[in-house]
């Protein structure tokens, strides 16, 4: 199956803001993104250090099928598999 990036960033994981669980370095863990619980049926919770505006969940086709301001969303309405979250913050 052929996918193509639409949004990406040329540059480093750093420039781009892409957090690796395989990199534990101190601004890594600065600006770490913690969504609770994962796997989850009903509510997912988002913590982080800077203020999130908007939150977008994204299916495996690119599609946006939720948009919250909320740190807390409600995903009981979604089907079962795997999403992508959008966290779009206050700078």
């Amino acid at each position: 199956m052929n996918r193509q990036l639409i949004n990406y960033c040329e540059g480093t994981q750093a420039e781009c803001n892409i957090i690796s669980s395989t990199k534990d370095d101190q601004i890594a863990l600065k600006d770490k993104v913690t969504i609770t619980p994962n796997p989850t049926f009903d509510f997912i919770k988002i913590e982080r250090s800077l203020e999130i505006v908007k939150v977008e969940v994204i299916d495996q086709n690119g599609k946006i099928i939720l948009t919250s301001g909320e740190k807390e969303l409600d995903v009981s309405s979604l089907s079962p598999g795997m999403y992508y979250l959008k966290c779009i913050i206050q700078k």
